[in-house]
């Protein structure tokens, strides 16, 4: 190509003109090379015809000053590039040399150029061009989510942190345990911090110090008891920072007396250094300490309770600062002083802490319980709305009647359409009865001598059927007395609930055994007659069997309360009046004991109720299902029999303990407090009832102590026991125990023989009830029998509380195994044993 004319101006020579002068160069050149090479070229000239003189000029065509930071860059760099190629050319300041120069110096120290010119050139492949994989598409707005998507975008973990401040907390619970990712996010305190100011406002109290923020969520919203695992557990103990059942409640705290025992002089330990709550006369638990509060009770017999660890921590501590330094030195009463007021100080300052945690708890409580009566009244308004809208409408008063709205207003979340459809079928099914008791209602509004002659005839019917001289009464006596002389034999090994309903059962069965039908036509029994029964015949005889007369001896089930976290139990007048206010309606399960009410009448209108064939009570071993059918005839299931322990008890003692002394492990010279925490620290991981292991390890140390000291242990040592069993944390030892003496006592009139006792009360006790006259320990307290305890170890799975008891009371013979003859004695008992083939 000739040189370019010289009437050419400068910065008009064409981009095209310049690669085609250059053909000759870039002919084996791969096209990737000539679109990057034209690309860049383009860059240098913003004006796709025109490319500029200098650097400087590009640099001011695109707002780019040469004192700017920029502009010194591009100016080191256009500095620092390579020098052109020499041609024949003339060198000329104008722009039409200086593309060419750039493009000739590119090719020189391209290396892709320098492979690609050293050999021929590259054939073509044939068949279809390969296709490259499209290039990803930016967002053009925030992420999408779809159903059937995954996100791809990376989701910052502020943006998580803050979607999950607005979930409940035991949702984040249990999205810890969703993944390893969800698992870190939840591992910051800022993310439980803020979920708990989201959902309970910027005055919700922080946790106590050396409690993280997850711990302190679990305690506000989690269920289950900490210690035993119960799920309906939901009560907090702020004070311990515990959530605990009743009875895991009570094995791990003690009363202020039982406290006092352990502490012993060091009575200021109790008052400054250990946190305490209140319990009312019944032992019921109220608030944290003494301060100002609208919503306890105000009861005035208040006892403080503590928790055993945290007594038994502060024994050690106050033991650990007293004990004799390096230089041998004991501790001042100031130093002591001082060591009390510290404690006492930061004591305090958790008290007032948990109290305020615990204000707010009980108002959030309350708040709660007011949303969520308004949230069923809502409901109520709802479906009442609805059922006027009904062709016919179903009125408000029918609308009461149905069990089924009854059930659907007493869920506490906002009414739906869904739950309107859901209960639309169950209206339709029972809006006809309810319709017809609502209008037998109105008829009895326009005679209003209607109650009156109601009232009338009930007070005739007691005049002649509640009444011991009416035949009825007299019958049902004689078949009362042959029903209880025929389970006079079988009635030993009956529970109390089950000896009384299987009287009224067979009772009424012996009554319609009759064969004058004309008879029992006339002379139904009704429900006040299974009353009578049960008040004159069933329940005395009970009491004789037991030899008390105690209100409690015998309570039953509603069969109507579901729930297993109830724990109510009724007598037999309390549980009519409870199902009648509670669960009795014109419909439902229990409409059979449904009568109008009538304010002349009492509650449970006895004598206008038939007795039926099922009474609607429960043993405790039944279970409430909701349900009761008053014609139900199957046969009554009883509670599995009590294993024969009496008998067992003089079989083991001439087989299991004849041949049999104390092991010669332990302590040597131990006392018996060491012999107790000895047995207690083998006996820790059996699983056995802990009545079994206190039985083991009493007897355990009373033989050592007697083998040692020909002598039983004293009072000294006796009481020396509930501080060591403290220290060890042996907890469940010698504890819920019941006075030896009282319980024998059943002549006198005395509370103690079924009251409960720690260890540390029980030694109050006898020192006020007793005095420790020819007591011994066995006798203090009232523990399993040998019988029972062997029949426990010898079922099939507790071979390892087998081997350990057997260490502690070997046989006097190698083998410690039973022969033929013992087996067949213990067959005969019932007890198993394990299936060795070795003879003893």
């Amino acid at each position: 190509m000739d040189p370019p004319s010289q009437n050419t101006a400068p910065g008009e020579v064409l981009t095209k003109d310049l690669l085609h002068s250059a053909s000759h160069t870039i002919s084996t050149f791969p096209k990737s090379t000539i679109h990057s090479t034209i690309k860049h070229v383009e860059h240098l000239s913003p004006d796709p015809m025109v490319v500029d003189d200098t650097v400087p000029l590009q640099m001011k065509k695109h707002g780019l000053n040469e004192e700017s930071d920029v502009g010194q860059k591009r100016l080191k760099v256009a500095s620092s590039s390579p020098a052109p190629l020499p041609t024949t050319e003339p060198t000329s300041s104008s722009s039409s040399a200086t593309p060419l120069l750039w493009f000739n110096s590119f090719l020189a120290n391209d290396a892709s150029y320098q492979a690609n010119t050293s050999g021929p050139p590259k054939k073509k492949r044939a068949g279809r061009p390969r296709k490259l994989p499209p290039k990803p598409k930016k967002a053009h707005g925030p992420t999408r989510l779809r159903k059937g998507r995954g996100v791809v975008s990376e989701v910052p973990i502020d943006v998580w942190h803050a979607i999950l401040s607005h979930c409940p907390a035991r949702f984040l619970a249990k999205a810890r345990r969703i993944n390893h990712e969800f698992k870190h996010i939840l591992s910051y305190e800022s993310a439980w911090t803020r979920n708990r100011l989201q959902n309970h406002g910027d005055d919700t109290p922080g946790p106590l110090e050396g409690m993280r923020e997850d711990e302190h969520a679990n305690l506000i919203e989690g269920l289950g008891c900490m210690d035993c695992g119960n799920p309906k557990t939901r009560k907090p103990y702020w004070v311990w920072q515990k959530r605990w059942c009743l009875e895991c409640w009570g094995k791990n705290t003690i009363k202020e007396d039982a406290a006092k025992i352990l502490v012993g002089e060091n009575l200021a330990l109790l008052d400054n250094c250990v946190p305490y709550g209140l319990v009312d006369a019944w032992g019921r638990y109220e608030v944290a300490g003494f301060y100002e509060k609208d919503w306890s009770r105000k009861s005035r017999q208040r006892q403080r309770v503590f928790s055993k660890a945290a007594v038994s921590q502060a024994i050690v501590e106050f033991q650990e600062f007293c004990a004799l330094g390096p230089d041998g030195k004991e501790k001042t009463d100031k130093e002591i002083e001082g060591w009390y007021g510290e404690k006492s100080r930061v004591t305090q300052h958790r008290m007032k802490h948990i109290q305020q945690i615990e204000k707010w708890y009980e108002e959030s409580c309350r708040q709660g319980q007011s949303c969520n009566r308004q949230l069923k009244s809502q409901r109520a308004e709802f479906f009442k709305e609805r059922a006027l809208t009904l062709d016919p409408p179903l009125e408000s008063e029918a609308l009461a009647l149905i069990p089924a709205y009854q059930r659907a207003i007493s869920i506490g979340k906002p009414p739906t359409e869904r739950a309107w459809k859901m209960l639309l079928p169950k209206l339709k099914k029972d809006r006809a009865s309810a319709q017809v008791d609502i209008e037998e209602r109105r008829s009895l509004q326009t005679d209003p001598d209607q109650e009156s002659k109601e009232a009338e005839y009930y007070c005739q019917m007691l005049r002649e059927r509640d009444v011991d001289d009416a035949a009825e009464r007299r019958a049902l006596e004689i078949c009362a007395d042959q029903v209880l002389d025929d389970m006079e034999e079988s009635s030993a090994s009956l529970a109390n609930a089950d000896f009384g309903l299987l009287a009224l059962t067979d009772i009424r069965c012996k009554y319609y055994e009759n064969p004058d039908a004309t008879w029992l036509a006339g002379h139904p029994l009704l429900l006040s007659d299974a009353k009578w029964v049960w008040e004159r015949i069933v329940y005395p005889k009970l009491c004789e069997r037991e030899g008390t007369r105690k209100k409690t001896l015998v309570s039953f089930k509603c069969p109507g309360c579901i729930r297993t976290d109830v724990h109510v139990r009724y007598s037999f007048e309390n549980l009519f009046n409870h199902l009648t206010k509670k669960h009795v309606s014109a419909l439902g399960e229990f409409k059979f004991l449904y009568r109008r009410e009538n304010p002349l009448l009492p509650q449970v209108q006895w004598l206008n109720i038939g007795w039926p064939r099922k009474l609607p009570m429960l043993a405790e071993h039944h279970k409430a299902t909701g349900t009761w059918d008053p014609d139900d005839a199957s046969p009554y299931s009883q509670a599995p029999p009590p294993p024969d322990t009496h008998e067992a008890d003089k079989i083991l003692e001439e087989i299991e303990f004849d041949g049999r002394m104390v092991s010669a492990i332990g302590p040597n010279m131990g006392s018996f407090v060491d012999s107790v925490i000895f047995a207690g620290s083998n006996l820790r991981d059996v699983q056995l009832d802990p009545k079994l292991k206190t039985l083991v390890a009493l007897t355990f140390a009373m033989d050592k102590h007697t083998e040692l000291y020909a002598d039983f242990p004293g009072i000294k040592e006796i009481k020396q026991l509930p501080l060591a069993l403290i220290r060890e944390g042996m907890y469940d030892l010698f504890d819920k125990l019941r006075c030896g003496i009282c319980s024998k006592d059943r002549d006198s009139h005395a509370r103690s023989g079924d009251k409960v006792h720690s260890l540390a009360t029980l030694i109050e006790h006898f020192e006020h009830a007793h005095y420790w006259k020819d007591v011994y320990v066995d006798d203090m307290m009232v523990l399993p029998g040998l019988g029972e305890l062997w029949f426990t170890l010898t079922r099939p799975g507790n071979e390892a509380a087998y081997a350990t008891v057997d260490e502690f009371f070997p046989r006097r013979g190698a083998d410690s195994h039973l022969n033929s003859a013992q087996r067949h004695i213990y067959s005969q008992i019932g007890l198993g044993w394990p299936s060795e083939d070795s003879d003893g």
